[in-house]
């Protein structure tokens, strides 16, 4: 959902009115499910990546706060030239609780350094429509920075945070397809 609302903020294109999920075999529907699949990247790319991320421990020089140091500078020159930035969230761990899709992808627009050791990404968050206050907000750590998702509904820890592959599709395009 992520990607097709940028595809629908960079056509200037108004979304749909629609706020229940769309019913299967609906062009919405299709293109929902059609740009999800095309998020996943290249050869199914980011789950491969998800996978990985979700095998490391949370501390360490290895581990996720310092792995998502390394992508907050990827995402601020990303949003300091204007680009939206498709995200994943690492929520689970590879511990046969959660699995891969227990994560989320978020759309990222804007950045702010709040402080020294503190950096806000402000979010389109699909789960949350219509949450304008959506954001993640890293603190600095010993061993890079954590993460909190925090929106209208509640704080949630993110165990790491990456940049998604995103293409942009034109509309027209994405919703007169059928779902693949």
């Amino acid at each position: 959902m992520s990607a097709l609302a940028a595809d629908l903020y960079l056509a200037q294109t108004p979304p749909p009115d629609e706020l229940n999920p769309p019913a299967e075999g609906t062009p919405l529907y299709a293109a929902i499910y059609n740009r999800q699949i095309d998020s996943f990247g290249p050869a199914f790319g980011l789950v491969s990546t998800l996978i990985a991320w979700m095998g490391l421990p949370d501390k360490g020089p290895g581990g996720l706060e310092h792995k998502t140091a390394l992508e907050l500078d990827a995402i601020q020159t990303r949003l300091d030239a204007g680009t939206l930035t498709q995200l994943c969230l690492v929520f689970g761990r590879l511990d046969g609780r959660t699995k891969p899709w227990d994560n989320h992808q978020v759309l990222a627009y804007a950045f702010e350094h709040a402080s020294e050791n503190r950096t806000i990404v402000r979010i389109y968050d699909p789960n949350f429509p219509g949450d304008d206050t959506a954001r993640l907000v890293f603190d600095r750590t010993p061993d890079g920075w954590s993460c909190v998702r925090d929106t209208r509904k509640g704080r949630t820890l993110v165990r790491g945070v990456f940049v998604a592959p995103y293409e942009p599709a034109p509309p027209a395009a994405i919703f007169s397809a059928p779902a693949r």
